[in-house]
C-alpha cells in the first residue's frame, strides 16, 4: 500500500505544472542575447568583468597548517595568483558566514554589523525548485545600458533584474547532467534523484542510506554541482570567447559538502557521517586544490583569449568551509582580484569580501571600525582573529 501511494504520489508530481521536471529549464533559464531589438539598446564597456563566487571555501588564513596537504592546498591558492596576477587576500573573511547572509551583502556593497537577514535583501522564491530570490542588487543596478551574463544555481536566483541578458541556471535533473557526468547505476541514480526532488521524508531517508552504502550517485544539488563544475567551466569559456558582456557573474556551489573529489580531481561519491575533524580538514584542502586546478585550467584558456587583457577579474567565497568548530572554519573564505596591468601581490590584512567587493566596483566601504563576524553560535558579532 505504501510503494502503491508513493508510486502515485511521484507520478502526479512529475506532472504537476509547478514541480514538472519536464519543464524545468525553460522556467529556469533564459537567453535573450540574439534578440536584436534587445542587445541594439545597450552599451558596451571597455573593462568586462568577471565575477565568480565559490561556495564553502577557506581561505589560506582559515587553513590548519598541521594536516598534511596544508601546503597543497595553499600553494594552489598561490600559483593562481602568480599565474594570472591576482591579489590575494589570505586574511579574508565575510561579516555573515552564510550563503543567504554574505552573497546578497557583496551585492549590495554592505559590510555593516547588522543582524543576518534584517536588510531585506532575499525572500523566499515564488518557484518550487528554486530556495531564495534576491530583490535588492546595487552591482547588477549600476549596470544600467550594460549587458549582464548570469550562471547560477538553484539556490539564490540572481536574474530578477532588468539588466540580466542572458540567465543559465544549472540543472541537476536534466538528461544532459545524468549523461555526461557518467554516474553509477544511472538509471536507479535518475530515479531516486528525482523522488528525492519531491522533498519527502522517506525520500530523504532512501537516498541518504543508498549513498552510504555506495549504492548510487544523487544527481542533487551540491553534488551534482560539484561533479559537473569542469563542464561548466567549459561552457563559461564558450560564453565569453562568443559572446560580449559587460558583467560575467557565476555563482557555483563548489566546493561545498559532501565532499566530491578524490586526489586525482576525479568525481568521487562520499558519505556525509564521518565528521572526524582530521579528515575533514584533509579531504577540504584536497577539495580546494581540485577547485584551484579547474580554475587554473579555465583562466588558461581565457588568457589565450585577445580580449583578455581587457578583463578585471575577481573569485571569492561566500564562507568558510564549517567542518569544525573552529570560528575561522565559519568566517575564513578566499578573495583574488585582477585588475588591468597588476602584477601578482599578496596582501596580508584582514579585510571581509563585502569590502574587497566594494573596492573592486570603486564603491565607498561603509566599513564600521574593526572586523566582526557574526556568530550564529552565540547569536552575535565577535571579533575576527586570525592566528
Amino acid at each position: 500500500y505504501i510503494f502503491v501511494f508513493l508510486f502515485f504520489a511521484f507520478s502526479f508530481n512529475l506532472i504537476s505544472k509547478d514541480k514538472n521536471l519536464n519543464k524545468l529549464d525553460s522556467k529556469i533559464s533564459f537567453n535573450n542575447y540574439s534578440e536584436d531589438i534587445t542587445i541594439d539598446k545597450y552599451n558596451i564597456r571597455k573593462n568586462p568583468v568577471l565575477f565568480i563566487v565559490l561556495d564553502e571555501m577557506n581561505g589560506i588564513g582559515g587553513l590548519d597548517n598541521k594536516i598534511t596537504n596544508y601546503d597543497k592546498a595553499k600553494n594552489s591558492y598561490l600559483d593562481l595568483a602568480k599565474n594570472f596576477n591576482f591579489t590575494i587576500y589570505p586574511n579574508s573573511y565575510t561579516t555573515i558566514p552564510g550563503t543567504l547572509g554574505s552573497i546578497p551583502r557583496m551585492l549590495n556593497f554592505d559590510n555593516s554589523k547588522t543582524e543576518p537577514y534584517s536588510n531585506n535583501y532575499i525572500i523566499d522564491h515564488n518557484d518550487y525548485f528554486f530556495w531564495k530570490k534576491l530583490i535588492k542588487n546595487e552591482l547588477f543596478d549600476s549596470y544600467e545600458q550594460n549587458k549582464i551574463y548570469v550562471s547560477q544555481t538553484l539556490s539564490i536566483d540572481f536574474c530578477k533584474n532588468i539588466n540580466v541578458v542572458r540567465c543559465e541556471t544549472f540543472n541537476p535533473y536534466s538528461k544532459k547532467v545524468f549523461t555526461e557526468n557518467n554516474y553509477s547505476n544511472p538509471i536507479i541514480t535518475e530515479f531516486i534523484s528525482k523522488l528525492l526532488y519531491q522533498n519527502s521524508i522517506l525520500s530523504r531517508l532512501l537516498s541518504r542510506l543508498l549513498v552510504e552504502l555506495n549504492l548510487i550517485n544523487l544527481s542533487v544539488s551540491p553534488r551534482s554541482d560539484k561533479a559537473y563544475f569542469k563542464k561548466n567551466l567549459i561552457d563559461l569559456f564558450e560564453v565569453i570567447k562568443k559572446e560580449k558582456y559587460d558583467l560575467y557573474f557565476a555563482h557555483y556551489l563548489v566546493p561545498h559538502k559532501p565532499f566530491g573529489f578524490d586526489d586525482k580531481c576525479n568525481n568521487k561519491l562520499y558519505g556525509v557521517l564521518n565528521t572526524d575533524p582530521v579528515f575533514m580538514k584533509t579531504q577540504h584542502n584536497q577539495e580546494i586544490y581540485c577547485t584551484n586546478l579547474f580554475l587554473n585550467n579555465f583562466l588558461k584558456k581565457m588568457k589565450s583569449l585577445d580580449r583578455y587583457k581587457d578583463f578585471k577579474i575577481i573569485i571569492v567565497s561566500d564562507h568558510g568551509s564549517r567542518n569544525t568548530s573552529d570560528p575561522k572554519d565559519n568566517f575564513s573564505v578566499v578573495s583574488l582580484i585582477k585588475n588591468i596591468s597588476q602584477q601578482s601581490l599578496t596582501d596580508n590584512k584582514i579585510i571581509s569580501v563585502q569590502s574587497v567587493v566594494s573596492k573592486f566596483f570603486g564603491n565607498l566601504d561603509n566599513n564600521i571600525s574593526g572586523h566582526k563576524y557574526y556568530n550564529f553560535y552565540s547569536n552575535k558579532f565577535e571579533e575576527i582573529i586570525f592566528d
